[in-house]
This record gives C-alpha cells, structure tokens and sequence, in this order.
C-alpha cells in the first residue's frame, strides 16, 4: 500500500505532467505584513497544489546591493569596504556630472584586483544614476564611507536571513450558529501536510525557498516573512529590499 507521502508525490506529478501550470492571478502581497484574520493572502480555493516561494534575494544565488548617492561631490573620494576594512576599493572622482561619476566608480571597481573577486559591479540598467553590485559567490558585508568631500552614499540591499511562516486560512462552510467555529476555521494557521512539511521554516545565507503543498480544503495561503537581517558585517546606515513571498496555485489548461 502507498504511503500518504508516496500518494502526494504522485499527485504533484501527475498534475504536471499532465499540462498543470503554477499560475499567480493575484497580485502580489507584502510578506512582512501579517493579514487580519478572515481576510487577505492569495486565494486557493478549486486549486490541488500550490507553488509557494519565499525570497531575501531577487537571485537566490547571488547577493545584491545598489549603490547611489544622495549628495553629490563631483570630486570627492568615495570608499567601499566588503566587509569593513578586509576588501576596500577608493575612488577620487573627477566627474562633470552625476552619470559620469556613476560611471567612472562602477569602472574603478571592477578594475580593482583587491573587490573585483568578490563584486562585480555595472550601471543600474533601470537608472544610470546609481550603481548595481553582484556578489560572485558567498556573499559580505558591505561597508562604505566618504574619506574626503561632502558627499553622502546610500546602500540599499538584501536582506541575508529571516524566519517564514506559510500560513492558511481554511475553506469551511459552517452550517451551524457558531460564531466561534466561524472565526476559528477564518483565522491564519501554519500549513501542515502529511507528507512533512513544515510551514515554519528559517532562512539563512541569502537562500530562499520554493516547494508545492497541497491546497483542497485552503481558502487562501500567505507567505509571512519576520524577523529579516542583513548581514552581520553589514554597515548600519544600509537599507534593506522588501523580502519576496509569493503564492501560484497550480491550473490546468
């Protein structure tokens, strides 16, 4: 006799195989707000399975950070650290303008011997007035200061680690007065399946996480991010990206 496991393994299969798709068709939720009970999150009901993600990271593989400037000193020195004071790249700037210096840093950091092992950096495709940064393995610490000038940096990137909770809301028709069981059936509640899952999951080093539950008896699922970090090496003025959480419930077409 197949196991309830074996028995989920099969069904996630065969509903792929068959043409199923994952589809999101609602539009996307801040994870790190918990919604109210009865309400919210992204509905599920007529689906079988569900491909739930939690994300730090835009790339699960790579770190990411976004470097601008908030004053601008067309001839100021400009210092990177990753992490403070272990791989440092200055920059004297000698720009006419804000696109040029942006320019001139992302050229100065990869020619760098002492970061460009660690980093890669170009224009931010999306605005030419800052720069993007790729970690190229393990991800740092990021570091950054103004040695001379007056100008300001600003350091917006990813969070490395947080806790996630994959919640539900059921799909029950209480034909009864019962206000209470109501209430109960509507309130958000960790996913369990049968097979193993655990809807109470730890991130650490940048890594996210993908994986199909089942849904038949789920009105609606909602992927709760808490507890984020960044790097323990990072500066204390960097931003941080808001975590990805994401729900598409598997359709047949």
């Amino acid at each position: 006799m197949s196991s309830t496991s074996d028995q989920a393994t099969a069904l996630r299969y065969a509903l792929l195989v068959s043409g199923a798709i994952p589809e999101q068709s609602a539009a996307r939720l801040d994870p790190t707000v918990r919604p109210e009970a009865g309400v919210g999150g992204y509905p599920v009901v007529g689906a079988l399975q569900a491909l739930v993600q939690a994300s730090l990271q835009r790339d699960g593989s790579s770190r990411t950070a976004w470097v601008s400037l908030s004053t601008v000193d067309l001839t100021g020195t400009y210092r990177l650290d990753f992490p403070n004071g272990t791989h440092r790249v200055d920059f004297t700037a000698a720009a006419a303008n804000e696109v040029a210096l942006i320019a001139a840093w992302v050229a100065a950091v990869n020619a760098d011997a002492d970061v460009n092992t660690i980093v890669r950096a170009e224009v931010d495709p999306t605005d030419n007035t800052r720069m993007r940064l790729s970690w190229l393995g393990l991800a740092t610490g990021i570091h950054f200061s103004v040695p001379s000038g007056t100008g300001v940096i600003e350091v917006l990137t990813e969070y490395q680690s947080a806790d996630v909770l994959l919640l539900e809301r059921a799909n029950v028709r209480v034909t009864v007065a019962d206000t209470t069981s109501t209430e109960a059936w509507a309130s958000w509640q960790i996913l369990q399946t049968a097979y193993g899952f655990d809807g109470a999951i730890s991130l650490a080093n940048g890594q996210g996480i993908r994986t199909l539950v089942p849904c038949p008896g789920r009105a609606a699922l909602f992927v709760y991010v808490y507890n984020a970090a960044g790097h323990a090496d990072d500066a204390s003025g960097c931003t941080y990206t808001t975590p990805i959480g994401l729900v598409a419930p598997v359709v047949v077409t």
